[in-house]
């Protein structure tokens, strides 16, 4: 991805793939990830209670399923919020070239 993105993302996106019981090279696909820092962040997913390991597989524990959700009601809300903040830089630029002459 072209977009940095912040660990709360890559988090969200590694409990995404472990939600679909992907395997590990579908959730290193679906994130975009190299395996060392796939390896991280599933450390710590597992460390904080997000997700357990089962051998090779992983499953979203309870904390794991309640964090996505807070997470995409979260990630709706700054959408909107980003959206809001354009528009109202639209409306100052506009205020702004009224003032030029």
């Amino acid at each position: 991805m072209a977009k940095h993105r912040d660990r709360l993302n890559i988090i969200a996106d590694v409990l995404e793939g472990v939600g679909k019981e992907y395997s590990k090279t579908s959730i290193k696909n679906l994130t975009r990830l190299s395996s060392g820092v796939l390896e991280k962040y599933l450390d710590v997913a597992l460390r904080v209670g997000l997700i357990q390991s089962f051998g090779l597989a992983y499953k979203l524990t309870g904390n794991g399923r309640g964090f996505l959700r807070m997470y995409k009601e979260f990630r709706q809300r700054q959408l909107h919020a980003q959206k809001l903040l354009e528009d109202l830089q639209c409306e100052r630029d506009e205020l702004v070239l009224l003032c030029k002459n």
